[in-house]
């Protein structure tokens, strides 16, 4: 556990260093035009990406949706860093046995007001990557455009979420939650691919990829109600899909040049 946040904690601060940067970018004392060169500009992105489980996650979850907000720089040389935070927010899960022993033969709980309930499982969590990547210009007209290959780090976590259809349950509500939750985080690495794109005109800047990676994961709870265990197994959790965003540059724009006769 030591491990995992001293590794969480180098990300973290590896993205205070990545604001710093990006701030740095955005007020650059050279103005630039992405029409001429490769330039140094902050990156801000807003993300959506949609992850396919495989491994030991696969078991557990279905589609996994992810809500991300990105920062990073990228170099002259098109090289770039990257780093940010992402919310996990399925709503299929395949693990649902914990709660067998609170429920009747219909799958339905006893709410705390003596009345039947039904409740939803959901996936929640999040994850915290850190990326180093390089763009391939395919035309001098937009030398800060191309397709990309990214590889870095990431830490993830995962649980499940009850959410009662009707009265609450105490028995999954609040501190009791713990014990049925299957919180589970660990670092992973991460490989990514695909198109990126920065209009020299500023409006429609986005990328667009695929996303791989593999997270070496463990239950971190001291115990499962439902098993009366620790659950010190080690996983593998994988998550592949792909991603896109919408990107807002951070750089001091040159004037457009005017000819007159």
């Amino acid at each position: 556990m030591r491990m995992n946040l001293r590794f969480l904690q180098s990300i973290l601060s590896f993205s205070l260093l990545l604001c710093l940067l990006a701030n740095g970018a955005g007020r650059g004392y050279a103005q630039a035009s992405l029409r001429d060169s490769a330039i140094r500009m902050g990156l801000l992105e807003v993300s959506y990406a949609g992850g396919l489980p495989a491994g030991e996650l696969e078991a557990r979850f279905g589609y996994t949706p992810q809500l991300g907000l990105l920062l990073g720089v990228k170099m002259r040389s098109n090289f770039y860093l990257q780093t940010g935070f992402r919310l996990l927010l399925g709503s299929q899960v395949k693990e649902r046995n914990m709660l067998d022993g609170l429920s009747n033969s219909l799958g339905l709980l006893i709410a705390d007001d003596g009345t039947l309930t039904d409740v939803m499982f959901l996936q929640r969590g999040w994850g915290v990557p850190l990326m180093v990547g390089k763009i391939f210009p395919l035309s001098r007209h937009h030398p800060n455009s191309g397709f990309y290959v990214e590889v870095g780090a990431q830490f993830l976590q995962h649980r499940i979420h009850f959410r009662t259809i009707g009265s609450p349950v105490a028995a999954i509500s609040g501190p009791y939650r713990k014990g049925y939750d299957r919180l589970t985080n660990g670092p992973g690495i991460r490989q990514g691919l695909g198109f990126r794109f920065f209009d020299p005109k500023g409006f429609f800047n986005f990328s667009i990829g695929l996303e791989f990676s593999q997270h070496f994961t463990q239950n971190r709870r001291s115990i499962n109600i439902d098993t009366g265990l620790a659950d010190t197994h080690q996983r593998l959790d994988l998550l592949n899909g792909f991603s896109a965003s919408w990107v807002f540059p951070l750089y001091r724009r040159a004037p457009d040049k005017r000819y007159v006769n």
